[in-house]
């Protein structure tokens, strides 16, 4: 019988690798968050240049100096010209990007105006479409630099003020120096100081462009850090074009103070074609039927925007064309036309009794027609533009004064200032664009009319026989003195017909005033047959004032339809 014997242990020293892995608890609690530090505070000793320390401490000088820094929260420091620094660009991002828009709005809008306006000559509106493209490819390159730092600075400040000065050189010489130009016939004492002008302006703005000197900003974009003298110089010379060419338009209003037919001429010059005519006692008139893109000058004088002034020296004639021209015209313009009888008996109003004093009935007659006077001088082209003017010198004005060592604010006054006079010359030629096409539909609609009586004569009655024949006829019976009654009546009813339709130069007052009779029907003893004449019609009595040309050529072309 055998015995277990107990079994002697194995002293294996090779490790073995185990089959699971097993993560084993930890033997010390991790620490909470408390232990950790939550602040750290850094011990800085460094030494900084500063290279260019007038450009950044001007106003403090160095024996003064004390640098003070702003820790942020990350860890950074800034100093106090960095926090203005960012200040300024976000500031003058936000400037450029208003600019832009403006400029490319005014690029779409006198772009539609070119494809809106037909007439012969379209240099303003060219012009104008120039300059706002121009100005907006100017400012593109500027606020690119805000997007990155690899600029170069001098090249995009260069092509800045080239953009600047031609596009301000087209506006205010291009537009209003040539609107001043035809306002006094082609007088040469406008031409050569607003040339010497302009020469200025160019000179100037070549010197600042040799003398330009940039560099990037602390943050983004570029910065000027040159002293900008022959800037300074560019805006007061602005500053005196401006005033050059408001005097010029204050000359023209007093040179035709008691001249309509000046003032009729000054209107027309001021429109989209500035076609030259000679100078007459008589404004010129346009031909019968010609449109106005056919013709040089406006066929009405575009002196308001909301009324149709006439050529003719007749008051009563005017009176009828004030009264035509009333259907075309706002409601909100209808409202603030007064009768002449309700503005003489305002100015003068009847006293009863013991008189009052005349200083509160001069202000309060004053007060009142304040309003009504501006907007008469703001619908007149004349003195809409001395207004244009006007406002374009104050801001350069403001421009000058302003003027400091302070660069932002040097080139944000020139850049208003450039705004400013895009602003008011897309508006001015917006006018001419509405007034052309206000003229034209209104011609458009007298032409229609006109050829719808024309064609009435052709027409053949129930008799078999034209309107024409008859005409005819009755100028025949007219030569033939058959000494009848009917004859008689039938001459004076025919040529009284004909007088009205043809168009006579008699004011729409005066014929009203005679009697109209009904037409009889006659018989011609010749074919025995009823032709019943043509009754007469109020609009072809109505239609010459309204057209307000001369009839010479349609005389003709009607005429020769009767001879045939």
């Amino acid at each position: 019988m055998f015995l277990p014997t107990p079994s002697r242990p194995s002293f294996n020293c090779s490790p073995t690798e185990p089959t699971e892995h097993r993560v084993l608890p930890r033997a010390t609690l991790a620490p909470s968050t408390n232990e950790y530090p939550a602040e750290v505070v850094i011990q800085l000793t460094t030494t900084l240049l500063i290279p260019d320390y007038p450009l950044y401490y001007n106003d403090d000088p160095i024996s003064n100096f004390h640098p003070n820094y702003a820790a942020l929260p990350d860890g950074s420091l800034i100093a106090a010209p960095y926090r203005s620094d960012l200040t300024e660009a976000i500031a003058l991002l936000l400037f450029l990007s208003v600019l832009a828009t403006i400029f490319l709005w005014n690029a779409f809008i006198s772009g539609n105006y070119i494809r809106r306006i037909n007439v012969q000559r379209k240099y303003l509106f060219q012009t104008l479409f120039a300059s706002q493209i121009i100005a907006f490819i100017g400012l593109v390159p500027q606020i690119a630099s805000f997007m990155t730092s690899k600029v170069n600075c001098e090249g995009m400040m260069i092509v800045g003020d080239i953009t600047a000065t031609v596009s301000l050189g087209l506006i205010m010489s291009g537009i209003f120096g040539y609107k001043a130009y035809k306002c006094l016939d082609n007088s040469t004492l406008v031409l050569i100081p607003l040339s010497i002008l302009t020469l200025g302006i160019m000179v100037v703005s070549l010197v600042d462009l040799i003398t330009l000197r940039s560099a990037p900003r602390l943050t983004v974009s570029c910065l000027r850090t040159d002293s900008m003298v022959w800037m300074r110089v560019f805006i007061v010379i602005q500053l005196v074009q401006s005033l050059f060419l408001c005097c010029c338009f204050l000359y023209a209003v007093w040179k035709s103070r008691h001249s309509l037919v000046a003032r009729y001429r000054i209107s027309d010059r001021l429109s989209m074609d500035f076609q030259p005519f000679a100078a007459s006692e008589k404004p010129p008139h346009s031909t019968f039927g010609h449109k106005p893109e056919e013709v040089g000058i406006s066929p009405t004088a575009p002196h308001s925007d909301g009324d149709i002034k006439s050529n003719v020296d007749s008051p009563v004639q005017s009176q009828s064309h004030e009264r035509l021209s009333s259907p075309f015209l706002h409601r909100s313009e209808l409202r603030h036309r007064r009768p002449q009888s309700e503005s003489t008996s305002t100015s003068r109003p009847l006293s009863r009794g013991r008189p009052a004093s005349l200083a509160p009935s001069t202000l309060s007659r004053i007060s009142h027609y304040m309003p009504m006077l501006f907007r008469r001088a703001m619908k007149d082209e004349l003195w809409y533009t001395i207004m244009t003017s006007a406002a374009i010198i104050g801001v350069a004005i403001i421009a000058v004064v302003g003027m400091t060592q302070y660069r932002l604010w040097l080139m944000v006054w020139v850049g208003i200032y450039w705004a400013v006079a895009s602003i008011f010359a897309t508006h001015s030629l917006g006018r001419a664009v509405r007034r052309h096409e206000r003229e034209s539909l209104i011609q458009d609609t007298a032409l229609d009319q006109r050829r719808s009586e024309t064609d009435r004569y052709r027409t053949p009655t129930a008799g078999g026989r034209n309107v024409s024949d008859t005409s005819s006829s009755n100028r025949w019976n007219r030569r033939m003195p058959i000494r009848t009654s009917e004859t008689r009546a039938l001459t004076f009813a025919s040529s009284r017909d004909s007088e009205l339709s043809l168009g006579s130069t008699r004011s729409l007052d005066t014929r009203s005033n005679l009697p109209v009779s009904p037409s009889p029907t006659f018989h011609f003893p010749t074919s025995g047959r009823t032709t019943p004449l043509v009754p007469l019609d109020s609009t072809r009595a109505m239609l010459p004032f309204i057209i307000n040309q001369n009839a010479s050529s349609s005389d003709y072309s009607v005429r020769a339809d009767y001879r045939q």
